[in-house]
């Protein structure tokens, strides 16, 4: 069931008991059960979407937008669901991590072409993803971010546009003379980085080690 994959990711507890407090204690499981019913509501014809307006208006009333219409997977967590939209052609997977001020939608006017997430994608901060594109199993959006192409899976995201980082290249220890020099940041490890600011570290750490 939703609502105990829900409850779990929010809480790490699936009993009924936690549910119901966890409703009244956690903005996240509250805004995604709200989701959850007024999604089953619209989808029983002209009452149902008579009846899901209340529960839709509350999640709009504490400034989270999911339409109806889209569809999402088990175990939705927003930590802070302030300032999401999720338009109504939108599709994500399961275990997806969605950070406040994230907009899910249409990249232009009158379009009918949304995003697809799959599952276990964190997107953080502020991003912004439009358009028919698909992102991957497992990928990262960093904070502040513009998504108009495809995310490949695993992958991490920064900058607008979106720009792909280079994965850690881990290097072995051939004698305890040599130095080791330090490993670039890495931006999955942590996506919020300036624009900029790996490449340079790269490229000095290619002129250290000549």
């Amino acid at each position: 069931m939703h609502w105990r994959r829900d409850l779990k990711i929010n809480s790490d507890k699936s009993t009924l008991l936690q549910a119901v407090v966890s409703y009244f204690t956690s903005p996240s499981f509250k805004a995604v059960t709200r989701y959850r019913i007024y999604r089953w509501l619209y989808q029983r014809g002209p009452l149902g979407k008579a009846l899901h307006k209340p529960f839709w208006l509350a999640n709009c009333k504490m400034g989270c937008y999911i339409s109806p219409k889209c569809e999402i997977g088990h175990a939705l967590y927003l930590p802070h669901p302030v300032g999401i939209v999720i338009g109504e052609g939108v599709v994500i997977g399961d275990e997806v991590t969605i950070f406040q001020n994230v907009t899910l939608g249409v990249g232009r006017q009158g379009g009918a072409d949304y995003p697809r997430l799959g599952n276990g994608v964190v997107a953080y901060t502020g991003a912004v993803l439009i358009g028919g594109i698909e992102v991957g199993d497992g990928a990262k959006i960093g904070a502040h971010t513009l998504v108009r192409e495809n995310i490949p899976p695993g992958a991490t995201v920064v900058a607008s546009p979106a720009v792909v980082l280079p994965k850690r290249n881990k290097r072995v220890r051939s004698n305890a003379t040599e130095p080791m020099l330090p490993s670039a940041p890495q931006k999955g490890d942590h996506p919020i980085v300036p624009d900029g600011i790996s490449d340079r570290l790269l490229s000095k750490r290619s002129e250290l080690a000549v």
